[in-house]
């Protein structure tokens, strides 16, 4: 990797990390103080990092870097700034749609961002077209969401993070103002995750999903791969029921049976990766039976065909069902194109 920027650096963690990896590095911050920490972090690792001072990408105009990462101040609320490592000083979730808006403009072509961000739950909206539309052209993007909050727990969290009572004088004024906030706008959640960002020049790929099951390992091989994965499903875009895929030792089939009239009865039939982010996809009959035929030999067309016959079902039926299932199945690792 050659050149990256953290972006809001804090006390420099994460160029800390990104050290090992990255051969230039820049770090701003709006702060003072985090910059001077940043700077101590830096002298006792013996690293040479390019410190810069100012607002979001401000003190990097017109450049742009191979990767950027950004932890920015994500908590979502009125327009107000109480403390600087949190507050924006933008309304809303406004603070996470600038950084997607503008960080792909800050990359050099094929280049990634990586972020922190929150985004408020609209009634009447759904989640993933608002972060959608934050996008510019010409970016892929994956939108990972790890929780969604009530708005009352919200409140509460970020007021004793700042260590105060919710209870108190001081915490029932405040609670007050960021609820009333929420009402108007209609909130009723806050959804929070990680946000997988790369310049492009081919069609772009977005995808906004859950990750809500427990999972405690750094998310960052898992974006690498779905990035991979991307352009391969990209690449074979054209041609993929004439694709060879091959279910990888990482997946298990899991059934689900309940007793009937005639014995056991399978109730579900999921797939379950074992490896990473531990993602699982619920299957009927049918395409539990194509996935048993993907061991990288045949095309997706023919044993497509194969189970057609078998089955007695109409093969366009089955093509134009499967294409969507193999794409993301392949997007989660769960399917490999071996060519």
């Amino acid at each position: 990797m050659g050149t990256l920027l953290d972006l809001g650096t804090g006390n420099g963690v994460q160029a800390l990390h990104a050290s090992r990896h990255a051969e230039r590095i820049t770090a701003t911050d709006v702060s003072p103080r985090a910059l001077a920490l940043a700077r101590a972090t830096f002298d006792l690792n013996g690293l040479d990092v390019e410190l810069l001072e100012g607002e979001w990408f401000d003190p990097v105009a017109r450049r742009r870097f191979d990767q950027i990462v950004c932890n920015p101040p994500f908590v979502v609320g009125p327009p107000r700034v109480d403390y600087v490592y949190r507050d924006s000083g933008l309304a809303g979730d406004d603070a996470s749609a600038l950084v997607v808006r503008q960080l792909p403009g800050f990359l050099t072509e094929g280049g990634t961002g990586h972020l922190l961000a929150s985004w408020l739950h609209v009634r009447g909206q759904d989640w993933a077209d608002r972060v959608s539309r934050w996008l510019p052209p010409g970016t892929d993007a994956w939108f990972v969401q790890r929780d969604i909050a009530d708005p009352a727990l919200y409140v509460g969290t970020w007021l004793r993070d700042a260590g105060i009572d919710p209870r108190s004088a001081e915490g029932r004024a405040k609670a007050a103002a960021w609820l009333d906030f929420f009402a108007e706008h209609d909130v009723d959640g806050i959804g929070f995750g990680f946000v997988t960002l790369r310049r492009t020049d081919a069609a772009p790929t977005v995808v906004c999903e859950d990750l809500r099951q427990a999972y405690d390992d750094p998310l960052g091989a898992e974006a690498a791969a779905w990035l991979d994965r991307a352009d391969q499903l990209r690449a074979h875009d054209s041609d993929l029921l004439d694709t060879v895929f091959r279910v990888p030792d990482s997946v298990v089939l899991e059934r689900v049976d309940t007793p009937g009239d005639e014995g056991w009865e399978t109730a579900v039939r999921r797939v379950h990766r074992v490896d990473g982010p531990g993602w699982q996809h619920e299957l009927d009959e049918l395409t539990a039976t194509l996935l048993a035929g993907c061991r990288g030999a045949l095309p997706l067309t023919d044993l497509l065909d194969l189970l057609s016959a078998a089955h007695g079902e109409d093969p366009d039926t089955l093509r134009t069902a499967a294409v969507p299932v193999v794409r993301e199945l392949v997007r989660h690792g769960m399917l490999e194109i071996v060519r």
